[in-house]
């Protein structure tokens, strides 16, 4: 660890979150690293989610509350980032949780090889049942750094895909947010903005142990979203783009866009959409059928 500990803005956005919030705000003030700044924007919650986090403002000078109306879970990250007088930053959901070391062990892998953003790896909790669905055993921790095109080339394509996309259990450089925005008004926003932050990098980190608890509530928004909302098209359209312009290796997103228009077909034939939007993706098959393309 440097002799100047280098400042953390943790960025936790919350919306109705009263039941979690308590595991969620002492799980940040437990950290053992202490270069702390907490913002929590309250999203124009409409339960108790306030009177929950309150309290803990008078216990720890290192926590910011800021209340606004509702814009939704973009508007409200965008909002800690411009608030963050961090060297790094790092997003936690309102709902979620983190080891007590985290910060600590993403800061110390920073450090070891002046990393960019440090990726680490989490547990799934299923709140109906109480139960962990994800444990990543000790015998398989293990540490590697990237290039943003070997990150891309390797990491895009793996079982863990999901974990890159997400924004959260990551420590990034702030300067990375320079200009980088998340969507508002747009279903998964870490899709069109999480790979921007790696094309921005220089050396990306990634920590294979469970350092973040990602709560699966199936009433949430993931529960609730189909399959093409889960599945967006167009973010990889932009950063199919970008890839191409830089030269990268677009395999693994020419991949993804082949089975994401497979997803769509087969949601537009199950809703009855045999409209424009269907033809247009069945067009787009057609066309990769007659130029033989066969993903990978």
């Amino acid at each position: 660890m440097s002799e100047k500990a280098k400042k953390v803005s943790i960025i936790i956005p919350m919306y109705n979150v009263a039941p979690h919030a308590k595991k969620c705000v002492e799980s940040v003030l437990h950290q053992t690293y202490k270069e702390l700044e907490i913002i929590i924007i309250n999203d124009g919650s409409t339960d108790n989610t306030m009177s929950v986090v309150a309290p803990f403002r008078d216990l720890d000078e290192r926590l910011k509350i800021i209340s606004w109306p509702n814009h939704g879970v973009s508007a409200a990250r965008n909002l800690g980032i411009e608030i963050a007088t961090g060297e790094f930053i790092f997003f936690l959901d309102g709902d979620d949780w983190i080891a007590d070391n985290c910060i600590e062990r993403l800061i110390c892998e920073q450090e070891r090889e002046n990393s960019d953003i440090v990726v680490g790896n989490y547990h799934r909790f299923r709140t109906s049942s109480s139960c962990f669905l994800i444990h990543v055993p000790e015998e398989n921790y293990y540490t590697k750094t990237y290039t943003p095109a070997e990150w891309f080339a390797e990491y895009e394509d793996s079982s863990e895909y999901v974990l890159f996309v997400v924004p959260w259990g990551k420590l990034y450089r702030k300067k990375l947010f320079s200009n980088v925005r998340f969507p508002v008004g747009v279903k998964m926003e870490d899709a069109y903005t999480t790979y921007l932050t790696y094309l921005l990098a220089d050396i990306i980190a990634f920590v294979n142990e469970p350092i973040y608890v990602y709560r699966i509530n199936e009433s949430g928004a993931m529960g609730s979203s189909s399959e093409i909302e889960k599945n967006p098209i167009k973010c990889l359209e932009e950063e199919g783009m970008l890839l191409s312009m830089l030269g990268m290796d677009m395999k693994v997103v020419m991949k993804k866009y082949h089975e994401r228009i497979l997803i769509l077909k087969e949601q537009l034939m199950q809703s009855g959409d045999t409209g424009n939007n269907y033809h247009k993706v069945m067009s787009y098959l057609e066309i990769l059928d007659k130029y033989g393309y066969r993903p990978d």
